[in-house]
């Protein structure tokens, strides 16, 4: 929009300049696209080749799965470079966005296998604390794996959980609540 027509003035005196409103519309990508967006790039930087990216809208955010190709160094140590993946992939989204918007990746359903070995440590674990009467501390794991250690022992009769240290290194103790159990 033209605000003011410039003016060449008289022998270079009193010469003005155009003044104009420039306005221009960039496509505002929603968070699920800008998510997905840089999901999928930087696992190609990462010379991640055949995978394919999908994500779906749930109700309590936005859920993203990555499957086929070589996806072992996008999961990471115990799924240390996964998080690291998702984390950014949730500010991405949220970037200038009014509300917040959770991300969830998954890379080749690593998450559900995750949580079944984790629930089966659990039960021998359990097992074992229960024949030596001898408490168990587990490594140090990030707070949604200690959650499930927590939730599958609960209703185990003779071993109660807990949580000791500080992160990033705390750790589940699974104790020996059964009979001729010391009371310390």
């Amino acid at each position: 929009e033209v605000l003011e027509v410039p003016s060449k003035g008289f022998f270079g005196f009193g010469t003005s300049l155009a003044k104009v409103k420039v306005m221009y519309n960039v496509p505002q990508a929603d968070p699920s696209s800008k998510a997905v967006d840089f999901v999928s790039t930087l696992l190609e930087k990462l010379g991640v080749q055949g995978c394919e990216v999908k994500s779906e809208k749930t109700d309590d955010g936005l859920r993203i799965t990555v499957e086929g190709g070589e996806l072992g160094v996008a999961i990471g140590r115990r799924g240390e470079t996964m998080d690291a993946i998702q984390y950014l992939a949730s500010l991405v989204a949220n970037r200038g966005e009014e509300g917040y918007t959770r991300v969830l990746l998954d890379i080749e359903n690593y998450r559900a296998k995750r949580v079944q070995a984790l629930e089966k440590l659990a039960h021998r674990l359990a097992k074992s604390v229960l024949k030596t009467r001898r408490n168990v501390t587990l490594e140090p794991m990030q707070a949604y794996e200690r959650r499930i250690i927590h939730t599958t022992l609960q209703q185990v009769d003779g071993v109660s959980t807990h949580s000791v240290g500080a992160e990033p290194h705390r750790k589940v103790v699974i104790t020996y609540e059964g009979e001729g159990a010391s009371k310390g």
